[in-house]
């Protein structure tokens, strides 16, 4: 006797779609907006410290707002002074590339020519990455040398020829360079020097240079740029470094051709970390200077910001500070609040409530989600109003009744006890929703084995 069983699904899906109403319930929980209060002014007084403190006190105490740490924000900006930045950008970058060299070159000499060449070419682009960071290009040139070795004892010639040609191109001593014969095999020194006659005997170039500011340092493939005038110069690619005090970098990668070259240099000017200049209030987002707004996203973004703080402190003769400007700027859609102002005075009260006159102003100016209101979608939002407030004046006999329903609309009650809130009766409903569906869930999965669509046969054995 064979019997056949059918399995009811039809409740998996109803648990499912309660527990996903649950997690959409408690998904509408909205994040806070970050935001970023630069650090103090450099010469801020004591006066000047207690307002900082003060907007801090004041900015944290919104739901809304989750002030970023001021240690992480000051590591940021020292970060970004040069010389630091090109150290701490450039020390590690430096010991891994040294390491495969080093490790590269002891790979080949036991043999391990498809570890040192994998090796060796790491260590020549990570040379080749830190040249902005660097005026020496020596260990660039081994680096090139030693791949160059290492492709020939593979069997590639071509390669290996090509290596080695690079970097008799790129040495500024190639005339004078000869290999010591203590480190390399004498069938290699006789290719070098066949290559560099090559490369010698090839159509050269002429460059003349044109560098700004005057006094700048200037680095051509590693070696100091003496004058303007530089000769025989081997066809191909290479690279070019200016400095100046109160300058950027420059770095720059030339392809020279034979013949007479004109290389102008022309440095800008370095932006300065003047924190009242990059954070100086504005009436249009699009008035910020490119430097200084590329400066401020790239930061909002490295911090994981939001919003940042924009102020302007006015004082008197005596460096007193008698009135403070305040705005905020969204990064994410990139616009401003309305500039807000208050005046100050060397009273703890009149600080604490000029700070919180000032950060109320400013958080009034952000909508639920905790974005920043563009200035015109809040001048706009000011005149309907007004214009609404006209209208009710000017109604005709006709509207009258309408405007009395209106006016006897229930208004906002007084705070209602926290049990008696919306959210407990929601928390409550949620739990009820997420055991019911889990029942309906797990109910009906443990019955799944036993109620299946699947023929039962009984085995002809058992009679």
């Amino acid at each position: 006797m064979m019997h056949c069983k059918k399995s009811n699904h039809t409740k998996i899906p109803i648990g499912l779609a309660l527990m996903a109403l649950v997690i959409g319930m408690t998904s509408t929980v909205q994040a806070k907006s970050r935001l970023i209060l630069p650090p103090l002014p450099q010469e801020a007084n004591q006066l000047t410290t207690s307002i900082w403190q003060q907007l801090r006190y004041h900015f944290a105490a919104d739901k809304r707002i989750e002030l970023i740490k001021p240690q992480v924000i000051k590591e940021y900006l020292r970060l970004q002074k040069t010389d630091t930045k090109k150290l701490e950008s450039s020390k590690l970058d430096l010991e891994k590339a040294e390491k495969l060299l080093k490790e590269g070159w002891s790979d080949y000499k036991k043999l391990k020519i498809d570890s040192a060449i994998k090796k060796l070419q790491q260590a020549k682009l990570n040379f080749r990455r830190l040249l902005p960071f660097t005026t020496s290009i020596q260990k660039l040139l081994t680096s090139h040398l030693h791949l160059g070795i290492a492709f020939l004892a593979k069997g590639e010639e071509t390669r290996g020829k090509q290596e080695i040609r690079t970097m008799l191109v790129l040495d500024p001593a190639r005339a004078k360079r000869k290999l010591n014969p203590k480190h390399y095999a004498p069938e290699v020194i006789q290719l070098y020097k066949d290559l560099k006659s090559e490369v010698l005997a090839l159509p050269s170039a002429n460059i003349i240079f044109e560098l700004q500011p005057e006094g700048m340092n200037a680095w051509f493939d590693g070696a100091p740029l003496k004058g303007t005038l530089m000769e025989d110069v081997p066809e191909g690619e290479h690279f070019l470094i200016g400095r100046a005090e109160s300058f950027q970098d420059y770095f720059a990668s030339k392809y020279i051709v034979a013949g007479e070259n004109l290389i102008t240099l022309n440095l800008q000017k370095e932006v300065s970390l003047d924190l009242e200049q990059y954070f100086a209030p504005t009436q249009n987002p699009y008035d910020i200077p490119y430097g200084i707004a590329s400066f401020l996203d790239s930061m909002t973004l490295k911090l994981n910001g939001d919003i940042l703080f924009f102020y302007r402190i006015s004082s008197d003769v005596n460096n007193t500070p008698i009135a403070m400007e305040g705005q905020l700027y969204d990064q994410r859609s990139q616009e401003t609040s309305a500039v807000e102002k208050v005046m100050l005075s060397s009273s703890r009260e009149t600080i604490n409530q000029a700070s919180r006159d000032l950060v109320r102003r400013l958080l009034s100016q952000l909508d639920n989600q905790g974005y920043v209101v563009t200035q015109q979608v809040a001048n706009k939002s000011d005149k309907e109003k007004r214009s609404g407030q006209v209208e009710v004046q000017s109604s005709t006999e006709q509207d009258r009744i309408v405007q009395e329903n209106l006016r006897n609309f229930p208004q906002k009650q007084a705070a209602k006890p926290w049990f008696k809130k919306w959210w407990v009766y929601g928390a409550i409903g949620a739990g009820v929703l997420t055991v019911v569906g889990s029942l309906f869930l797990f109910t009906d999965l443990g019955k799944s084995s036993a109620s299946t669509s699947t023929l039962e046969i009984p085995n002809p054995a058992v009679n």
